[in-house]
């Protein structure tokens, strides 16, 4: 969001068609894109600072009062507008459920999808603390979501005729970042795609 709205102010300050020249955008926070690999997260830093975004990452936003915002380091951001995005929370139904959950309150499931113990209930996407094959914890994202549905409906339908349910096998296929104008990232783990070739491609996936 920062870069988007970083590089649309920038092109309009640029023809004079927007009197934006003293807009500052900041982006605060204790990380940028954790987990990501480390050249994802370099590149993204550059790109955010070529564009102008005044970066603060590595403190949590302890608080805030009208216009201006408070760092856990003691420093102050004032502001005029402020977008803030702290991170996912189950649905309050998810979290009333009956079943063990993690800190987030998404169910725990097996890796059948099921909650412990339960053998004919299956929890899904954002609702499910999603894991692939390792064991390993899964983003979550539509590509989880739609594996983990079509999943869990192939094994109500084996339940149905008496067959055994399968295991989830949850594979992100990469991860496409737009990054302001005609920039983005595209990270598909074995190839990492930067800059305006990455924008097209980007485009591409959406089409489809």
């Amino acid at each position: 969001i920062a870069a988007e709205m970083q590089a649309f102010f920038n092109r309009y300050y640029r023809s004079n068609a927007l009197a934006c020249g003293r807009l500052q955008i900041h982006l605060a926070g204790g990380a940028l894109l954790h987990g990501m690999h480390p050249n994802i997260v370099k590149r993204t830093l550059k790109r955010l600072r070529e564009l102008g975004v005044i970066i603060h990452i590595g403190a949590h936003i302890a608080r805030v009062e009208e216009r201006r915002a408070y760092l856990e380091n003691g420093e102050t951001i004032d502001f005029d507008f402020m977008i803030f995005t702290g991170g996912i929370m189950a649905a309050p139904f998810v979290q009333s459920l009956p079943f063990k959950k993690n800190r987030i309150g998404q169910v725990e499931v097996d890796a059948c999808l099921r909650p412990e113990g339960i053998e004919n209930v299956f929890v899904v996407g954002d609702a499910a603390d999603l894991k692939d094959r390792k064991g390993n914890p899964v983003s979550p994202t539509a590509q989880s979501a739609e594996q983990s549905g079509t999943t869990a409906g192939r094994n109500i339908v084996a339940l149905l005729n008496g067959g055994e349910p399968e295991k989830v096998d949850i594979r992100l296929r990469g991860l496409a970042i737009a990054l302001g104008g005609r920039f983005a990232i595209i990270d598909a783990g074995w190839l990492r795609i930067y800059g305006a070739p990455a924008y097209l491609g980007k485009k591409a996936i959406e089409k489809f």
